[in-house]
Order: structure tokens, then sequence, then C-alpha cells
């Protein structure tokens, strides 16, 4: 057996990675200084997969050669595995190499500085989570912890943990626009200081405290309900106290409380009992 038949056959009896684990490849090429070749044939990644390699594929400086042959990837799959830039050429498929990214990116000091915004602003989400809702002295769990059972409690955060995806990625905006922007007063109308934080900015982490998260069933309000109310839905209480469809980004203070009039107000409770 020569060795392109003994490397076949290699690739037929490895399993195929799950799309999990492609993330996770794709989480560790963002931060990959030393890979200089990947090969990935024969995994079937999918177009979802493609996806998650091209946003890691934005910012690696160090990959020279990404080998996807055997994956039976779409057009859609195979644009999708090429980074969305208008000076980056789509990749060149070879039989025995797979396919191979040639890209022209911009420069690394940019890709650095949105990649460390970027990673500050997930950071940022997790921690509002946690302060929010998983944290031992959350502000929900001051709030509703002593009022619960044990199991009732652990039911809430299991429900609720469904929902945490979904929030962090508000704070994730779209690779083409790297910018959290102030969704406007709670009338409807536009932030009157044009709020906005540019994760490639060197700034974006001061300005990220004063970009707050609104809830349009206040907090206080509904637990006070809930305590009133115990057969309410636990569906129901997530959907008010953590379904992202229902938060807004607003500008409000920072923790010193200094500073100019905000779109948030903190005061103001935004339904009623």
């Amino acid at each position: 057996m020569d060795d392109d038949e003994s490397e076949m056959s290699d690739n037929q009896n490895q399993p195929s990675v799950s799309f999990p684990n492609i993330q996770a490849i794709g989480d560790a090429l963002v931060v990959n200084t030393a890979l200089t070749e990947l090969v990935l044939r024969d995994n079937k990644i999918g177009a979802e997969g493609a996806k998650a390699l091209a946003s890691a594929l934005v910012v690696n400086t160090a990959l020279k050669s990404l080998s996807l042959g055997g994956n039976n990837l779409t057009d859609d799959g195979e644009r999708a595995s090429t980074p969305q830039r208008s000076n980056v050429p789509l990749p060149s498929k070879s039989t025995s190499d797979g396919w191979r990214s040639k890209r022209v990116l911009p420069p690394l000091w940019l890709r650095r500085r949105q990649l460390a915004g970027r990673l500050m602003a997930r950071k940022r989400a997790q921690q509002r989570w946690s302060a929010l809702v998983s944290a031992p002295r959350s502000r929900i769990a001051r709030q509703m912890r002593s009022a619960l059972s044990d199991a009732e409690w652990k039911t809430f955060l299991t429900r609720a943990a469904s929902h945490k995806a979904a929030f962090v990625r508000a704070f994730e905006p779209p690779e083409g626009d790297p910018v959290l922007r102030c969704a406007g007063t709670r009338d409807g109308e536009p932030c009157p200081h044009s709020f906005a934080v540019d994760l490639r900015e060197e700034g974006a982490g001061q300005k990220l405290a004063e970009l707050h998260v609104d809830h349009e069933y206040d907090v206080q309000v509904t637990c006070s309900r809930w305590r009133r109310q115990p057969g309410t839905s636990v569906d129901e209480l997530c959907r008010r106290l953590v379904d992202v469809g229902h938060t807004r980004l607003r500008c409000g203070p920072p923790r010193d409380g200094s500073g100019r009039a905000y779109c948030h107000d903190l005061h103001l409770p935004h339904d009623s009992v």
C-alpha cells in the first residue's frame, strides 16, 4: 500500500468532527500563533462548520494552509469557509490537498484590536449574565432564592440557561460592523447622544461600562409578582427576566454615576404590578 492509499484508509477510519468540536477548533485558531497547516479532510463539517472556521480565519495570522477536501461542501459552504471580505479571493481547489485558503488580511494591529474588543464584549456579557442570574448573590437570587425550594430554584436556573447563548450574542455585533449602539429612549426616540461602542477603539472597555441591558419587564417588579404568585410559569418568568427579545442595549451611567443624562433610566419601573 503506498502513502496515498494509507492516508486515505486512515481518513476513512477516522470519526467525523462534530459541530461543537469544529467551534472549539475555530476558537483555538483565533489565538493560534504556531499552527501553520490544518487538515480537516473527510469530516462532514458542513456549511455551519465552515462558517465557524471562517470567523477564526479573519483574525488568524499564522495558518497558511487549511485543507477541507472530502467534506461535501456546497457552494454556500465553500464560500463560508473563506472570510467575507471584498479583497479575499475564494480558496483554490486541489484534489490532493482539498481547499486551501489564500487570504489578504487587514493590518495585524487592527485585527488584534478588533479581536480584543470582541472578546472583551463577550466577557462583559458573561459577567452581566452572572450578575443577573447565575451568581450565588445575583440580582434575581437576592430577591427570589429564599422564597423558593432547592428544586424550584434549580428548575429556574436550568430553564434560564437555555437563554444564555442568545444573551451573550447580543454583545457580539456582526463581523462587518463591530459597533454596539444604544437602542435609544424607551419612547422610541433615537439616542440623543448617538452613543456607540466601537470595539476597534482603545477605549471600548471603558465605554462598555456605559452600555446597559435594559429590561422591558422590570426585574424587581417581576420578582415581586413571582413571590406573591408562586404558581407562575417558569417559562413565563424566563421570558420576562432573561429572554433577550425583551431587553435592549441602552446607554446608562457608569458605576460612579457621573456624567450626563442617559437613555436608561435606572429609577423607572418598566411595567406595573
